[in-house]
């Protein structure tokens, strides 16, 4: 009979895949995946980034091709916002790590139009919604990263935004 200690020394540490899986396409990503075979265990730990990427973590998990004895883990990141745009992929296996909007929110404008520039639309829209007199001035800030001879980008940035609001 084996003692928890004894139990904790056969437990194996899944080889941890997170920067390859946000950094490779599709395709490279599976191939890449076809390499590690051999390894006993495989994880994957990142924030919310979109449902396709939500998706692919769960397609992940449910890889018919994936060796049988290969165990695999995945744990998204994400505030409830986050978490109901795609509960399937949360009830089909990945975890869920409950993130408090707060945590993230930007504080000032300044830090909504470098989360915006960075890509982070929720971040960004949390804010703009906890600060709807701060939009003007944030349209601004966003006009004013650009040089004045590209007056077309920052304008269509902001047309992304909004259609991710409607």
């Amino acid at each position: 009979m084996e003692t928890p200690n004894q139990k904790i020394e056969h437990e194996i540490t899944p080889k941890d895949i997170s920067a390859e899986f946000l950094s490779m396409s599709g395709s490279g990503f599976w191939e890449f995946l076809r390499a590690l075979r051999n390894e006993p265990a495989l994880s994957i730990t990142i924030d919310w980034v979109d449902v396709p990427t939500a998706r692919k973590l769960k397609a992940f998990l449910e890889d018919f091709n994936a060796p049988s004895k290969q165990k695999r883990s995945a744990i998204i990141r994400a505030t409830q916002e986050q978490y109901e745009q795609e509960p399937n992929v949360f009830s089909s296996g990945v975890q869920w790590e409950k993130i408090n909007i707060e945590n993230i929110m930007p504080k000032s404008v300044e830090e909504a139009v470098k989360c915006f520039l960075d890509g982070k639309d929720d971040e960004t829209i949390s804010f703009l919604r906890n600060n709807k007199g701060e939009i003007s001035e944030f349209c601004l800030q966003i006009r004013d990263s650009y040089g004045e001879d590209d007056k077309i980008t920052p304008f269509m940035l902001i047309a992304r935004l909004i259609e991710r609001l409607l």
